[in-house]
C-alpha cells in the first residue's frame, strides 16, 4: 500500500466515502472497486472500515436535527440481530448467496419503481416489516456489506423528505457501522497496517462529508429520490453480477478438479472455446490419438494395465459431449 497510484485511488475513495455519509446517493458505492484496482477488494473493505466510521461521526453532527425517530426505533432492533446473525453465521453462509439474493430483491423493486407510472400515497411506517428489513439489512451489511438494498425497499414507500431520507440512512448506518466493529476485529477484519493508512484518509473524508450535505440541499427533491432509485438499481445488479461471477468462477475450478480425481496422470487444459471441450494432455508417457470415433476420444495404451477396468472407462462428464477416455 505504497505509491502514488495507491494514494490517489485511496484519497478519492475517502473523499467519495465523505459524500456518501453526508447524504449524497450513488458515490458511496463505487469507493471500494476503485480501491479494489491496486489492492484486494477485502483489503479494501476492511481499509475503508475505519473511514466509515469517522465519516459517520461527522454526518451525525450534520444530521442531528433531521431524521425519523420512528423508523430509526424499528430498523435498528432488527439491524442489532441481522449482525449478531450474521456473525454467529460468518464461516457458513456464503457471501456470494446472500449478495445475489439481496440483488434480485432490489433490482425487482427498484424496476416496480421506475415502471410504475402512478405515484401511490406515502405508507406509514409498520414495525413488522421494519424488524424484517431491518434484520435484512445488519445481515447483508455485515456479510456483504449490502445494507442499503433492504434499507431502501422500507424506507422508499414511507417518502420522506430528502434530508430526512438522507439523516435517517447517515444515523442508521452508523450504528450498524459501529457495532460491526467488534465482531470484525473478533473475525481478524481489522489491522495496525489498515488503521495507520485509514488515519491518513480520514481528513478529506471528513470534509467531503459535509461537501455531500451541502449537494443534497441544492439537488432538488424529484431528482434526488430518482438518482436514489437509480443507485438502488444499479447496486443491485452489480451484486448479482459479482454473485454470478463467483459462481462461474467456482464452477470452472470445480470442473477442473473433478476431472483431476477421475484421472490423477493427467493434466487438463480448460480451453476458452464456446464448447467447453477439455484437451487431456498427458504427464505419463501415454499418447492420445487425434482421432475421434462416434464423438468420443481414444488414447492408445501405452502403459501396463495398472488401473481397474473401472478407472480407466470413467466418462468424461464435464464436456458438452458424452465422451469416455480409453485405455
Amino acid at each position: 500500500m505504497e505509491g502514488f497510484g495507491f494514494w490517489a485511488l485511496a484519497v478519492t475513495a475517502s473523499v467519495l466515502v465523505g459524500m456518501s455519509k453526508g447524504g449524497l446517493p450513488v458515490v458511496g458505492i463505487m469507493s471500494v472497486p476503485l480501491l479494489a484496482l491496486v489492492i484486494s477488494p477485502v483489503t479494501a473493505a476492511g481499509l475503508l472500515l475505519p473511514i466509515y466510521v469517522v465519516s459517520d461521526m461527522f454526518g451525525l453532527y450534520a444530521y442531528r436535527h433531521e431524521f425519523d425517530a420512528r423508523v430509526l426505533k424499528i430498523l435498528i432492533p432488527g439491524a442489532t440481530v441481522g449482525v449478531v446473525i450474521g456473525w454467529l453465521t460468518a464461516s457458513v453462509v456464503p457471501e456470494t448467496v446472500v449478495g445475489g439474493l439481496v440483488g434480485l430483491i432490489g433490482a425487482a423493486f427498484a424496476t416496480n419503481l421506475l415502471l410504475r407510472r402512478t405515484d401511490p400515497p406515502a405508507k406509514v411506517a409498520r414495525v413488522t416489516p421494519g424488524l424484517v428489513w431491518g434484520t435484512a439489512t445488519g445481515f447483508t451489511s455485515f456479510v456483504s456489506h449490502a445494507g442499503a438494498p433492504p434499507y431502501q425497499v422500507y424506507v422508499l414507500p414511507l417518502k420522506m423528505p430528502k434530508t430526512v431520507f438522507a439523516g435517517t440512512s447517515t444515523i442508521l448506518f452508523a450504528y450498524i457501522n459501529a457495532i460491526k466493529l467488534i465482531p470484525y476485529a473478533a473475525l481478524g477484519q481489522l489491522s495496525v497496517a489498515n488503521l495507520r493508512v485509514a488515519a491518513w484518509l480520514m481528513l478529506p473524508a471528513a470534509l467531503s462529508v459535509f461537501v455531500g450535505y451541502r449537494l443534497v440541499r441544492i439537488v432538488p427533491q424529484a431528482l434526488f429520490f430518482r438518482i436514489v432509485i437509480w443507485a438502488l438499481l444499479l447496486i443491485s445488479l452489480r451484486l448479482i453480477w459479482q454473485a454470478v461471477a463467483r459462481f462461474l468462477r467456482r464452477g470452472k475450478r470445480g470442473l477442473a478438479g473433478y476431472a483431476a480425481n477421475v484421472l490423477p496422470s493427467e493434466r487438463l487444459l480448460l480451453e476458452g472455446e464456446s464448447s467447453w471441450r477439455i484437451r487431456l494432455i498427458p504427464s505419463a508417457p501415454c499418447s492420445i490419438s487425434p482421432a475421434r470415433r462416434s464423438g468420443r476420444w481414444r488414447r492408445r495404451r501405452a502403459l501396463p494395465p495398472t488401473r481397474s477396468s473401472s478407472t480407466s472407462r470413467m466418462p468424461w462428464r464435464m464436456t458438452r459431449r458424452s465422451t469416455r477416455a480409453t485405455c
